[in-house]
């Protein structure tokens, strides 16, 4: 705007100026008019002297070279004031990008959820006043196993596309494009490349911006814009500017999350582990008791079923304290050669054997031996198949998938390079809330009925301290009506010591 000013006031000065060497001009034409009559039409006679051509041709000269410099020296004018414009209002774009960074970063030293973050770094980002953005878009995180997209927040989209575009795969849509090109991907209108649509969708363009870490995708950026608006190199380097700086945000906010939770495991297992030693000690002397006690009874006698049924249930008390040590660091595991796909399908027959819930298998024979406490990775398969069996009350299909992986540099895994073994256990159930989703760890945590075997709230708690004792990671996706899938990843057995267990 400010510029097509700028070039109607240059082209207004410019037609004065042409005016007025053009009265100059007919004033000179209106002074001699006759004698160039009389000149034309009695060419013989000299009715025009030399001085009247002399003067006339020295002020057509001089206007002629007046308009040049007044030209010259107009475009310089114009020249350096849209220059000085352009300066002015990159000085004002750097200052408004460097106030969206160092916001970003403070939002980072807040006590504030993840989401609440991505909240106010959308809300940012589409508050800048000289950005052709529309008032709307979301941020999206990818899941651990970087297949899928997930909406984390939004503003002003519609309720049909929030759900529409609640979770996606990555590689469709704009959205799914640039996670799997891991570059921006642009649109000025809706064409092919818009995959995903819902009723009433309006015409509109995208700017879809990856955010990485070190090569590594972290989620997407939608940031909506008018139709047939204009790609800018500025606003590219604006967006990837925000989303360079929202990454390195969104790491520290997962990693204080993890610690925390991490810290908040370990209190409770020490306090649970003192408290399971010293209620083992008592259980051995009931048991030892009871056991006495039926030493001087018959089988036949009333009063030995009754102590029959007392032991059962220490033995079965006796086994919880046992769970209780493991999450507390009392429970380290007795790590030996582990083939994983044989304990896998043994204790998933056994937990699922007259069930209205039946399991199918995808594990290649190639699968990576592991080295893991057998007993403790057994509990960790048993608690989590005994969820998704609880998951599917009227009965389905339990996916189990075991597959190699190979964990580089640029892998967004936390673990170190090397050869790991993912194991993904997915039922069909009722599925996880999303609000519940980052308590499902948290010790005591449970959305089953409490005072119940079922309901104790320390399996998943239990199995993420037994992963984690083996140097794993336990993640998990869920969708509320479509089902959950748990993934467990452990590291191989290194070629050293297959070689010397051989």
């Amino acid at each position: 705007m400010k510029l097509e000013i700028i070039n109607y006031q240059y082209g207004m000065f410019r037609k004065n100026t042409i005016r007025i060497v053009l009265y100059i001009s007919a004033v000179f034409l209106m002074t001699n008019l006759n004698a160039l009559v009389d000149a034309v039409l009695h060419p013989e006679i000299p009715y025009l002297d030399e001085e009247h051509l002399i003067v006339g041709g020295v002020t057509a000269l001089l206007a002629s070279i007046l308009f040049a410099v007044i030209e010259i020296y107009l475009r310089r004018i114009a020249k350096g004031i849209v220059k000085q414009r352009e300066v002015e209002e990159e000085i004002k774009r750097n200052y408004d990008i460097q106030t969206v960074l160092n916001l970003l970063l403070s939002f980072s030293l807040e006590n504030i959820s993840l989401e609440d973050l991505l909240k106010r770094s959308l809300n940012l980002i589409l508050s800048i006043p000289w950005l052709s953005f529309e008032s709307k878009g979301g941020i999206f995180l990818a899941e651990d196993d970087r297949k899928t997209l997930v909406l984390k927040v939004q503003k002003e989209l519609p309720g049909d596309l929030q759900k529409t575009c609640a979770r996606i795969n990555i590689g469709m849509c704009l959205c799914g494009r640039a996670a799997s090109k891991k570059e921006i991907e642009f649109a000025d209108c809706i064409d092919n490349r818009h995959e995903i649509r819902y009723e009433g969708i309006t015409q509109h363009g995208h700017y879809c911006v990856p955010i990485l870490f070190a090569g590594k995708l972290l989620g997407i950026i939608n940031i909506y814009v008018k139709e047939v608006h204009r790609r800018s190199q500025k606003e590219d380097a604006f967006l990837t500017s925000i989303a360079n700086a929202l990454a390195g945000v969104i790491v520290r906010k997962q990693a204080e999350a993890e610690q925390l939770k991490e810290k908040k495991l370990e209190s409770i297992g020490i306090l649970a582990g003192g408290i399971a030693h010293d209620f083992n000690n008592l259980l051995a002397v009931i048991v030892g008791c009871i056991s006495l006690a039926k030493m001087h009874l018959s089988p036949e006698d009333n009063i030995f079923e009754i102590l029959d049924k007392a032991e059962e249930a220490s033995i079965r008390a006796a086994d919880l304290t046992k769970l209780l040590i493991t999450f507390s660091k009392g429970g380290t595991p007795v790590k030996t050669m582990v083939p994983i796909a044989e304990l896998i399908r043994s204790s998933v027959n056994f937990d699922l054997s007259g069930s209205n819930v039946s399991c199918k298998f995808n594990m290649p024979d190639d699968i990576y031996p592991v080295e893991a406490d057998e007993g403790q990775l057994q509990w960790v398969i048993h608690n989590m198949v005994l969820n998704a069996r609880d998951a599917m009350p009227e009965g389905g299909v339990l996916n189990i998938l075991a597959q190699n992986i190979v964990v580089g540099e640029k892998s967004a895994l936390p673990f170190k390079k090397g050869k790991y073994v993912r194991i993904s256990i997915e039922d069909h159930g009722i599925g996880i809330p999303e609000e519940n989703l980052p308590k499902i760890f948290d010790p005591y945590f449970t959305t089953k009925k409490r005072a119940t075997q079922k309901g104790m709230g320390l399996g998943l708690s239990i199995s993420y301290s037994i992963i984690k004792s083996h140097n794993g990671l336990i993640t998990v996706e869920s969708e509320v009506g479509a089902g959950t899938t748990f993934h467990i990843y452990l590291p191989a057995l290194q070629e050293d010591i297959l070689t010397k267990e051989r």
